[in-house]
């Protein structure tokens, strides 16, 4: 049965790259990794976007203004399509975990 798990795996990650979903972000992607330089300031951001709102700090206004300290780089058709794809496709393999998860029981309580 192990085995037969790991196929269906493989399968689904054959599926899910050619989505449509995983199609859009990773033509964007590459649109976007064209110019090296605005890639990298996206990039930048996206860390640090990350890193507010895992820390918690993103409540204070700090994401506000780091979307402000990026607006130049943020207002760009190929950034906005790109980080556009890329919460589509995040949003439709969350989708895809919670299918995958959502009804398994996992012993959690020693988090508490």
């Amino acid at each position: 049965m192990g085995d037969e798990l790991i196929e269906k795996a493989q399968e689904l990650k054959t599926m899910i790259q050619n989505s449509a979903e995983y199609q859009k972000y990773d033509s964007c992607r590459h649109i976007l990794k064209e110019d090296e330089e605005l890639y990298r300031k996206v990039n930048e951001f996206r860390k640090k976007n990350f890193e507010f709102q895992t820390e918690g700090s993103a409540e204070n206004g700090q994401a506000d203004r780091l979307a402000e300290a990026y607006a130049d780089v943020l207002g760009q058709k190929a950034v906005m399509e790109y980080m556009n794809a890329e919460l589509i496709l995040c949003r439709k393999l969350q989708e895809i975990y919670g299918l995958l998860v959502g009804d398994l029981e996992f012993d959690l309580d020693f988090l508490q």
